[in-house]
């Protein structure tokens, strides 16, 4: 490995804001590698044990937003609701994920991160175990929002974690498992969840995703660590003391959280590259949650499926991530050996590599979709080939760009990442409510031919990015 790394902080960042603008202190962390002090003090195993229940908390997230779409019909029958109205089920859930990054992508900044996971997740259990048991269709979507929004801590603080404890060379592999949680889940949970409601009812729908997110929150009460370094005041002996030091470190938090919460948007809106990947990735989210609508109006609508027939569908999704993931880790990994095999220093933009041809299989997936799906006689595997390039498409360019963002971010990784997880979960909030009705007025060969039309106009990000990376860091 040829990145350099400094073996210690000269202090918070929130304390040197008026010293330094945060171009610099991005390209100060950029030259100091991304490991801090406390991840460099993690072993090897438990650094996996910790990439593991992180990613399963993600997955745990995911899997949750996408699950319940399973089940909207028997909510409908159930409380006698509009459909628009169930469906805000899906859609605050993912509004949820957008909006609570703003609250612990900073918070976890002042307090780390290891407080942000617990306090959330253990939140994010009660609100779904809640909503499992909801009396009326209002207590469901409300609960729903909240269990959004909890969950959304780990979409977005994750990045930060896995930055925080390794090298650049080894975040291709523990990236793809994040990659995998937060993307696999969404595809996964339509095909179990859909046989779920049907032998068993809706609530034990939303009880099995209850009960994985409990289990995911056990596993990081009792095995994550905190990765963050941060600036901790010794206690001290005396009552006085506690209670003087105590008034202050609320001062300091407060201060802390009034100067932070402004910076993901500053990330979003000053900083072109976090602003085009942005763009981007929210993009690629908001068609996966189309999706989650599309599919049923075809196969149920058009093809006359039966529901658990449409669930099995979304295996494509699923295969897709996975042969994505797959194959970040090898060609990356391949990558990474021939340029220190021939002594050529690893850069960030060593990233994307494999975005420059994955970003083509996105609009291709789509346009197969759009003009194979809706025709009773073209054979079903069709359709599921342009679903399977999409998501494995989707998963490479996730893998590439995002731990991008978090290595350009440094220290301030949480904002740059809340940013991030903002405006593709703002997407995913968007799209279903859009999509029923882009499908009937513009036709599934309009809308899809639409939205990868949409997508083919990004594709030259990597490329851009890739070209003029470096000397965009170098420049700020």
């Amino acid at each position: 490995m040829i990145i350099s790394k400094e073996e210690g902080r000269t202090g918070s960042l929130l304390d040197r804001d008026e010293e330094k603008s945060l171009p610099d202190q991005v390209t100060e962390q950029a030259a100091r590698g991304p490991r801090t002090l406390k991840g460099q003090q993690i072993t090897p195993r438990k650094r996996l044990i910790a990439a593991s229940i992180l990613s399963l908390m993600c997955f745990a997230t995911t899997f949750s937003s996408s699950a319940y779409a399973s089940s909207a019909l028997s909510i409908e029958k159930h409380f006698q609701a509009s459909q628009d109205v169930v469906l805000l089920g899906v859609a605050l859930f993912v509004l949820g994920s957008a909006l609570g990054p703003l609250l612990f992508g900073p918070l976890s900044f002042v307090i780390g991160k290891r407080p942000v996971y617990i306090i959330t997740f253990l939140s994010f259990t009660a609100f779904s175990f809640g909503a499992a048991e909801s009396r009326n269709i209002e207590t469901l979507i409300i609960l729903r929002f909240l269990a959004g929004a909890c969950g959304s801590s780990a979409l977005n603080n994750v990045p930060a974690s896995l930055t925080d404890m390794l090298e650049l060379h080894q975040l291709n592999s523990f990236m793809m498992f994040y990659a995998l949680g937060s993307t696999a889940g969404s595809g996964l949970a339509p095909v179990v969840m859909g046989f779920v409601d049907h032998y068993a009812g809706w609530r034990w729908n939303l009880r099995v995703q209850a009960i994985l997110i409990a289990c995911s929150t056990i596993a990081c009460i009792l095995f994550v660590p905190e990765t963050a370094d941060l600036d901790i005041q010794e206690r001290s002996d005396t009552t006085q003391r506690k209670v003087d030091r105590l008034y202050q470190s609320f001062c300091s938090f407060c201060t802390a959280m009034k100067r932070s919460l402004g910076r993901p948007f500053a990330w979003l809106f000053t900083e072109p590259v976090v602003t085009v990947i942005c763009l981007y990735i929210s993009l690629l989210y908001g068609v996966l949650y189309a999706t989650f609508e599309a599919v049923p109006f075809v196969f149920l609508g058009l093809r006359h499926w039966t529901a658990q027939s449409t669930g099995l569908f979304f295996l494509s999704l699923f295969i897709g991530f996975l042969v994505g993931g797959a194959l970040i880790v090898i060609l990356q990994g391949r990558y990474y050996k021939s340029l220190q095999k021939a002594n050529i220093p690893i850069l960030p933009e060593a990233r994307f590599r494999q975005a420059l041809w994955g970003s083509l299989l996105p609009p291709i997936g789509i346009l197969i979709f759009a003009w194979t799906a809706p025709f009773p006689h073209v054979h079903w595997i069709v359709p599921a080939i342009g679903m399977f390039l999409f998501s494995a498409g989707m998963l490479i360019i996730f893998t590439s760009l995002l731990p991008y963002v978090s290595l350009y971010a440094g220290q301030e990784a949480p904002m740059a990442m809340a940013a991030t997880t903002f405006t593709r979960c703002a997407f995913g909030c968007f799209f279903p409510l859009v999509t029923i009705r882009m499908l009937e007025r513009m036709t599934t060969q309009g809308a899809c031919s639409f939205l990868a039309g949409v997508s083919l106009l990004l594709v030259p990000v990597p490329f851009f990015l890739n070209a003029k990376g470096a000397y965009l860091r170098e420049k700020h």
